[in-house]
């Protein structure tokens, strides 16, 4: 495993429990940090096979601030939507999870290339290290992913997030749209902090730190420490997963909800999966193809769904935003996504057959 984010540390700690001799090769010294909002949906603690401890847990929320513009929304759903994490605390609970299924877990070791040679998977970490098969999940920053798929999409995600001190006023998820194509800006508590950033189309973004600063300044917040960003893959999931013995998880495969830019869930997920498909190869000699297939059939086709809404929504943004401050049936449907129990290809039917009276009745009260 090359990775030990969310991906690969599932993948290690699944691969583990199933008996196979795993060992996982982490850049960074743990804790490391992470930019990252740090909301885990219901989606990703529903993956997870183990509860998490309190200690790792900011706060559960339970409301949600949605605004386009001068206009607002505030949905109090009366049960958890979301769990707020720092991404340090719980990367490594995640590490230590694998280390303690049995995995070896070596961190500060830096894999600079991945190759096949005589039957074997190889990683080159300073050291050669030989396996029957590699897992790939460095994240979208990385450079061995290139590996399994070489030409990767020009459409891609970038976001830049500051901790501010203090405690915001509204006590939820505060989520800001319009700010940054294809994107939004966010506002989220943490127990000691609060997660502030801005994410939207890299493109488009071509001074994300001014883009950042206007956002701080527009919500009455100060910030004068270090800011921290990375991309985000933006255009669905990859068709390439597998490439001979080496096999793509969590955002190096692409696996991040283009629409709110959450790829914990299914890096935890793909990672699991991945590990599943490794130990059938080992065992019956089933082909890793069939990993493509597992991912699809769970959520890869989903994250296809949640694109196409995602360029519909920004490409009318002035028309199509405001339906969900003024009508909250539609956000209500649309939050049983990270919530599990739905998906967005139920969600467009669903506001396909209402969207063209949605339409009618606003551009009447706009007369």
């Amino acid at each position: 495993m090359v990775g030990g984010g969310p991906a690969g540390s599932s993948a290690a700690r699944a691969a583990a429990g199933l008996g196979l001799r795993v060992v996982l090769l982490e850049m960074a010294r743990h804790p490391r940090y992470k930019a990252c909002g740090g909301a885990l949906s219901e989606q990703a603690r529903f993956y997870l096979d183990f509860s998490l401890p309190q200690e790792v847990v900011d706060a559960e929320v339970c409301s949600l601030r949605v605004s386009f513009g001068r206009k607002s929304i505030v949905h109090d759903a009366g049960r958890r939507l979301s769990t707020m994490i720092t991404r340090s605390a719980f990367d490594h609970l995640l590490l230590e999870k694998a280390a303690e299924a049995g995995a070896d877990v070596l961190t500060g070791r830096r894999v600079r290339r991945v190759r096949e040679a005589d039957g074997a998977a190889v990683a080159d970490a300073g050291e050669e290290l030989r396996g029957s098969f590699v897992l790939i999940a460095e994240g979208y920053r990385g450079r061995l992913m290139r590996s399994v798929r070489p030409d990767l999409p020009d459409e891609r995600g970038f976001c830049l997030v500051a901790e501010v001190a203090g405690r915001c006023q509204f006590p939820g998820l505060d989520i800001q749209f319009g700010g940054a194509d294809m994107g939004y800006g966010w506002i989220f508590p943490h127990r000691h902090f609060l997660s502030v950033g801005i994410g939207g189309l890299a493109s488009r973004l071509a001074d994300p730190k001014t883009a950042l600063e206007v956002f701080l300044r527009s919500n009455n917040l100060s910030f004068s420490g270090r800011l921290h960003g990375h991309p985000i893959p933006l255009a669905g999931p990859s068709m390439k997963l597998v490439k001979g013995r080496m096999i793509l998880a969590g955002d190096a495969a692409g696996f991040v909800d283009p629409f709110t830019g959450e790829g914990i869930a299914y890096a935890i997920r793909s990672g699991q999966l991945a590990a599943r498909t490794v130990a059938e190869a080992l065992a019956d000699g089933i082909s890793l193809d069939s990993y493509r297939h597992l991912c699809w059939s769970e959520f890869g086709s989903d994250l296809r769904f949640s694109l196409f809404m995602t360029r519909l929504m920004h490409r009318h943004p002035q028309r199509l935003f405001p339906l969900f401050i003024d009508h909250p049936e539609l956000l209500e449907r649309y939050l049983k996504i990270p919530g599990s129990q739905t998906g967005y290809r139920d969600f467009l039917t669903y506001l396909a057959w209402r969207l063209p009276g949605l339409l009618i009745r606003r551009w009447n009260d706009c007369r």
